[in-house]
């Protein structure tokens, strides 16, 4: 059984009022994925894949500030999972969710020390894999193969000057087990990431 989810909410906002004018970016990302492989019983076999591939970017240009802001991300997602046996139980079950976030703030007087137009952005990915490898009992063996590559990028010109700052994380995980009558064999795998980073531009 495989089960994939995506949802990508993007907001570009452009103001300018009066003397103050500027660019307002945020992003958020959230992709989850699921597959598992299982049997049973008799002599049998089971095999899934998985996968997804996000992109999306934001560009906004502010020729009253004399700014512009860019931002971008993307994920990709694999998942291989298999079981084969005779008796008992044999199967792998795959695990991985992203969240994201990105926000930029561009062309405004962020701070008291000048009117000119400044840049603050922030970015930040949570990354979790987890995946579990068993047979019990029976003649049998289980297998998974996962990964997700995941990255961000942000970059903004003012009058003032350039601001840049990307991330890039990248997991995987591999697991096999096999067992015989009345024999047990598991694998448990977990790994998380977290990241944030922040730029301010006076």
């Amino acid at each position: 059984m495989s089960k994939t989810h995506i949802l990508i909410a993007v907001v570009i906002v452009l103001s300018a009022s009066g003397a103050i004018a500027g660019i307002i970016q945020p992003a958020i990302l959230s992709v989850d994925a699921d597959n598992s492989a299982m049997r049973a019983g008799g002599p049998g076999f089971a095999f899934g894949v998985n996968g997804a591939l996000v992109a999306g970017g934001q560009f906004a240009l502010d020729p009253s500030s004399g700014s512009a802001a860019l931002q971008s991300r993307g994920v990709l997602i694999g998942q291989a999972a298999g079981a084969i046996g005779l008796g008992g139980i044999s199967g792998a079950d795959q695990h991985v969710d992203v969240g994201g976030g990105q926000l930029q703030l561009v062309g405004y007087p962020l701070t008291a020390t000048d009117a000119s137009p400044d840049t603050a952005q922030a970015q930040g990915l949570n990354v979790n894999a987890r995946q579990t490898a068993l047979t019990i009992g029976g003649i049998g063996g289980a297998g998974g193969l996962q990964g997700a590559l995941v990255g961000q990028k942000q970059v903004a010109v003012t009058p003032d000057g350039f601001s840049s700052q990307s991330e890039l994380v990248g997991v995987g995980q591999a697991a096999v087990v096999a067992s015989g009558p009345g024999s047990i064999a598991v694998v448990n795998q977990s790994v998380k990431v977290k990241t944030l980073q922040f730029q301010l531009n006076d």
